[in-house]
Protein backbone atom coordinates (compact mmCIF):
# COMPACT_ATOMS: atom_id res chain seq x y z
CA UNK A 1 0.00 0.00 0.00
CA UNK A 2 1.22 3.75 -1.05
CA UNK A 3 2.06 6.02 1.86
CA UNK A 4 -0.61 9.19 1.55
CA UNK A 5 1.17 11.89 -0.24
CA UNK A 6 2.85 14.37 2.41
CA UNK A 7 1.18 18.14 2.72
CA UNK A 8 3.08 20.73 0.87
CA UNK A 9 5.25 22.84 2.87
CA UNK A 10 3.66 26.72 2.61
CA UNK A 11 5.01 29.13 0.77
CA UNK A 12 5.08 32.43 3.00
CA UNK A 13 5.77 36.20 0.73
CA UNK A 14 6.82 38.94 2.82
CA UNK A 15 6.58 42.27 1.45
CA UNK A 16 8.47 45.08 2.83
CA UNK A 17 11.23 47.16 1.93
CA UNK A 18 13.54 47.00 4.75
CA UNK A 19 16.18 44.70 3.78
CA UNK A 20 16.38 43.81 7.63
CA UNK A 21 12.77 43.04 8.53
CA UNK A 22 13.18 41.03 5.35
CA UNK A 23 15.85 38.96 7.18
CA UNK A 24 14.41 38.80 10.68
CA UNK A 25 11.13 37.19 9.28
CA UNK A 26 12.58 35.29 7.04
CA UNK A 27 14.46 33.23 9.74
CA UNK A 28 11.86 33.33 11.86
CA UNK A 29 9.55 31.38 9.18
CA UNK A 30 12.58 28.72 8.40
CA UNK A 31 13.03 27.86 11.61
CA UNK A 32 9.32 26.23 11.29
CA UNK A 33 10.54 24.61 7.97
CA UNK A 34 8.25 27.47 5.82
CA UNK A 35 9.28 28.64 2.15
CA UNK A 36 9.98 32.02 2.55
CA UNK A 37 9.70 34.62 -0.74
CA UNK A 38 10.39 38.15 -0.65
CA UNK A 39 9.74 41.62 -2.40
CA UNK A 40 10.69 44.89 -1.59
CA UNK A 41 7.86 46.72 -2.51
CA UNK A 42 4.11 46.51 -4.09
CA UNK A 43 5.41 46.33 -8.28
CA UNK A 44 7.82 43.14 -6.91
CA UNK A 45 5.22 41.53 -5.05
CA UNK A 46 2.36 42.00 -8.05
CA UNK A 47 4.90 40.54 -10.67
CA UNK A 48 5.79 37.54 -8.38
CA UNK A 49 2.09 37.10 -7.75
CA UNK A 50 1.47 36.74 -11.38
CA UNK A 51 4.11 33.68 -11.39
CA UNK A 52 2.08 31.74 -8.60
CA UNK A 53 0.47 32.10 -5.66
CA UNK A 54 1.87 31.77 -2.18
CA UNK A 55 -0.11 29.92 0.65
CA UNK A 56 0.51 33.71 3.02
CA UNK A 57 1.67 37.04 2.68
CA UNK A 58 2.83 39.45 5.36
CA UNK A 59 2.56 43.01 4.20
CA UNK A 60 4.06 45.79 5.92
CA UNK A 61 2.45 49.13 5.56
CA UNK A 62 4.69 51.99 5.64
CA UNK A 63 6.22 51.27 2.13
CA UNK A 64 7.56 53.94 -0.63
CA UNK A 65 5.30 54.34 -4.26
CA UNK A 66 2.72 51.95 -3.26
CA UNK A 67 1.66 51.61 0.50
CA UNK A 68 0.65 48.54 1.80
CA UNK A 69 -3.27 49.13 2.13
CA UNK A 70 -3.00 50.16 -1.86
CA UNK A 71 -1.41 46.83 -2.33
CA UNK A 72 -3.50 44.67 -0.42
CA UNK A 73 -6.88 45.96 -2.19
CA UNK A 74 -5.23 45.08 -5.32
CA UNK A 75 -4.71 41.85 -4.14
CA UNK A 76 -7.94 41.10 -2.69
CA UNK A 77 -9.99 42.75 -6.06
CA UNK A 78 -7.61 40.03 -8.01
CA UNK A 79 -10.05 36.76 -8.54
CA UNK A 80 -6.79 34.68 -8.44
CA UNK A 81 -5.07 36.40 -5.54
CA UNK A 82 -8.10 37.44 -3.26
CA UNK A 83 -8.34 34.03 -0.91
CA UNK A 84 -4.93 34.18 0.22
CA UNK A 85 -4.90 35.68 3.61
CA UNK A 86 -2.97 38.87 4.00
CA UNK A 87 -0.74 39.70 7.62
CA UNK A 88 0.52 43.50 8.17
CA UNK A 89 3.40 43.98 9.93
CA UNK A 90 3.71 47.61 11.13
CA UNK A 91 4.84 49.41 14.25
CA UNK A 92 1.58 51.28 13.54
CA UNK A 93 -0.82 50.39 16.95
CA UNK A 94 -3.61 53.02 16.64
CA UNK A 95 -7.02 51.50 16.26
CA UNK A 96 -7.58 53.46 13.20
CA UNK A 97 -4.72 52.12 11.56
CA UNK A 98 -5.71 48.57 12.24
CA UNK A 99 -9.66 49.06 11.01
CA UNK A 100 -7.85 51.01 7.77
CA UNK A 101 -6.17 47.41 7.42
CA UNK A 102 -8.37 45.33 7.98
CA UNK A 103 -10.96 47.65 5.82
CA UNK A 104 -8.42 47.25 2.69
CA UNK A 105 -8.79 43.49 3.05
CA UNK A 106 -6.19 42.29 5.88
CA UNK A 107 -7.02 39.45 8.05
CA UNK A 108 -4.49 40.39 11.08
CA UNK A 109 -1.32 42.09 12.32
CA UNK A 110 1.83 41.63 13.39
CA UNK A 111 3.65 44.51 15.33
CA UNK A 112 6.84 45.58 15.19
CA UNK A 113 9.51 44.10 16.96
CA UNK A 114 8.78 41.13 16.08
CA UNK A 115 8.10 38.15 18.42
CA UNK A 116 9.34 34.94 17.27
CA UNK A 117 6.31 33.02 19.61
CA UNK A 118 3.77 35.24 17.84
CA UNK A 119 5.02 35.36 14.08
CA UNK A 120 4.45 31.12 14.65
CA UNK A 121 1.43 31.65 16.09
CA UNK A 122 -0.50 34.24 13.72
CA UNK A 123 1.24 33.13 10.60
CA UNK A 124 0.03 29.00 11.67
CA UNK A 125 -3.49 30.04 12.93
CA UNK A 126 -4.60 31.71 8.97
CA UNK A 127 -2.58 29.01 7.45
CA UNK A 128 -5.13 26.11 9.24
CA UNK A 129 -8.10 28.62 8.21
CA UNK A 130 -6.94 28.99 5.20
CA UNK A 131 -6.59 24.69 4.82
CA UNK A 132 -9.87 25.11 6.61
CA UNK A 133 -11.55 27.23 3.92
CA UNK A 134 -10.19 25.11 1.12
CA UNK A 135 -11.27 21.87 2.72
CA UNK A 136 -15.08 23.51 3.47
CA UNK A 137 -14.99 24.84 -0.66
CA UNK A 138 -13.78 21.36 -2.20
CA UNK A 139 -16.87 19.74 -0.20
CA UNK A 140 -19.25 22.10 -1.27
CA UNK A 141 -18.15 21.68 -4.65
CA UNK A 142 -18.51 18.05 -4.53
CA UNK A 143 -22.07 18.72 -3.07
CA UNK A 144 -22.74 20.96 -5.87
CA UNK A 145 -22.08 18.55 -8.55
CA UNK A 146 -23.44 15.55 -6.50
CA UNK A 147 -27.39 17.75 -6.32
CA UNK A 148 -26.78 18.78 -10.16
CA UNK A 149 -26.16 14.68 -10.99
CA UNK A 150 -29.07 13.95 -8.53
CA UNK A 151 -31.67 16.75 -10.38
CA UNK A 152 -30.43 15.33 -13.91
CA UNK A 153 -31.29 11.71 -12.77
CA UNK A 154 -34.14 12.49 -11.61
CA UNK A 155 -35.02 14.72 -14.74
CA UNK A 156 -34.30 11.34 -17.02
CA UNK A 157 -36.11 8.72 -15.04
CA UNK A 158 -39.50 11.12 -14.74
CA UNK A 159 -39.23 11.49 -18.53
CA UNK A 160 -38.56 7.74 -19.15
CA UNK A 161 -41.40 6.49 -16.84
CA UNK A 162 -43.93 9.41 -17.88
CA UNK A 163 -44.11 6.86 -21.58
CA UNK A 164 -44.28 3.71 -20.69
CA UNK A 165 -47.01 4.66 -17.25
CA UNK A 166 -48.70 7.12 -19.57
CA UNK A 167 -48.87 4.35 -22.42
CA UNK A 168 -50.30 1.65 -19.98
CA UNK A 169 -53.07 4.46 -18.45
CA UNK A 170 -54.42 5.21 -21.79
CA UNK A 171 -54.74 1.77 -22.98
CA UNK A 172 -56.32 0.84 -19.67
CA UNK A 173 -58.56 3.71 -20.25
CA UNK A 174 -59.85 2.66 -23.26
CA UNK A 175 -60.33 -0.89 -22.80
CA UNK A 176 -62.23 -0.14 -19.08
CA UNK A 177 -64.38 2.24 -21.32
CA UNK A 178 -65.13 0.01 -24.49
CA UNK A 179 -64.52 -3.13 -23.78
CA UNK A 180 -66.82 -4.71 -26.43
CA UNK A 181 -64.24 -2.75 -29.24
CA UNK A 182 -61.43 -5.08 -28.57
CA UNK A 183 -61.43 -8.58 -29.90
CA UNK A 184 -60.15 -11.25 -28.09
CA UNK A 185 -56.92 -11.36 -30.23
CA UNK A 186 -56.42 -7.66 -29.92
CA UNK A 187 -57.05 -8.05 -26.24
CA UNK A 188 -54.07 -10.68 -26.35
CA UNK A 189 -51.94 -8.44 -27.74
CA UNK A 190 -52.57 -5.29 -26.16
CA UNK A 191 -52.22 -7.09 -22.59
CA UNK A 192 -48.53 -8.29 -23.97
CA UNK A 193 -47.74 -4.73 -25.21
CA UNK A 194 -48.99 -3.24 -21.63
CA UNK A 195 -47.28 -6.42 -19.67
CA UNK A 196 -44.10 -5.05 -21.63
CA UNK A 197 -44.30 -1.90 -20.84
CA UNK A 198 -44.92 -2.66 -16.95
CA UNK A 199 -41.93 -4.78 -17.18
CA UNK A 200 -39.65 -2.21 -18.67
CA UNK A 201 -40.77 0.38 -16.19
CA UNK A 202 -40.32 -1.95 -13.33
CA UNK A 203 -36.65 -2.89 -14.25
CA UNK A 204 -36.10 0.41 -14.80
CA UNK A 205 -36.65 0.72 -11.03
CA UNK A 206 -34.57 -1.93 -9.76
CA UNK A 207 -32.00 -0.08 -12.03
CA UNK A 208 -32.49 2.96 -9.71
CA UNK A 209 -32.25 0.59 -6.69
CA UNK A 210 -29.62 -0.50 -7.54
CA UNK A 211 -27.57 2.30 -8.76
CA UNK A 212 -28.86 4.17 -5.27
CA UNK A 213 -27.02 0.93 -3.04
CA UNK A 214 -23.83 1.36 -4.75
CA UNK A 215 -23.56 4.67 -4.69
CA UNK A 216 -24.08 3.49 -0.31
CA UNK A 217 -21.36 1.19 -0.93
CA UNK A 218 -24.22 -1.32 -0.48
CA UNK A 219 -22.96 -3.39 -3.50
CA UNK A 220 -19.64 -5.20 -4.22
CA UNK A 221 -18.50 -3.86 -7.49
CA UNK A 222 -17.80 -7.43 -9.89
CA UNK A 223 -17.27 -6.65 -13.59
CA UNK A 224 -17.47 -8.73 -16.33
CA UNK A 225 -17.23 -9.61 -20.05
CA UNK A 226 -20.58 -8.90 -21.70
CA UNK A 227 -21.18 -9.08 -25.52
CA UNK A 228 -22.12 -5.96 -27.32
CA UNK A 229 -24.71 -7.34 -29.75
CA UNK A 230 -26.35 -8.57 -26.59
CA UNK A 231 -26.39 -5.32 -24.45
CA UNK A 232 -27.39 -3.33 -27.45
CA UNK A 233 -30.76 -5.44 -28.79
CA UNK A 234 -31.47 -5.19 -24.78
CA UNK A 235 -31.08 -1.35 -25.25
CA UNK A 236 -33.08 -1.24 -28.87
CA UNK A 237 -35.44 -3.78 -27.03
CA UNK A 238 -36.20 -1.09 -24.11
CA UNK A 239 -36.59 1.74 -26.27
CA UNK A 240 -38.50 -0.42 -29.04
CA UNK A 241 -42.13 0.67 -28.31
CA UNK A 242 -40.91 4.84 -27.82
CA UNK A 243 -39.65 4.46 -30.83
CA UNK A 244 -42.32 2.67 -32.77
CA UNK A 245 -44.86 5.43 -31.51
CA UNK A 246 -42.77 8.14 -33.06
CA UNK A 247 -42.11 6.06 -36.26
CA UNK A 248 -38.64 5.49 -35.40
CA UNK A 249 -37.31 2.23 -36.86
CA UNK A 250 -34.02 1.10 -35.26
CA UNK A 251 -31.40 -0.84 -36.82
CA UNK A 252 -28.58 -2.83 -35.32
CA UNK A 253 -25.59 -3.34 -36.92
CA UNK A 254 -22.99 -5.14 -35.01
Amino acid sequence: MSEPDAPATPTVLIVDDNARNLQVLANILRDRDFRVATARNGDMALRFLSRGKPDLILLDIMMPGMDGYALCRRIQQDPETADIPVLFISALTETDDKLRGFAAGGRDYITKPFQREEVHARVSVHLRLKQAQESLKSVNDQLGRANAAKDKLLSIISHDLRGPIGGLRNSLESMAANPERFAPDTRRRMMEDLLKSVDGAYEMLEKLLCWANSQRGRIQCSPEYVPVEYALNHCLRWIGASAAEKSIRTVSEV
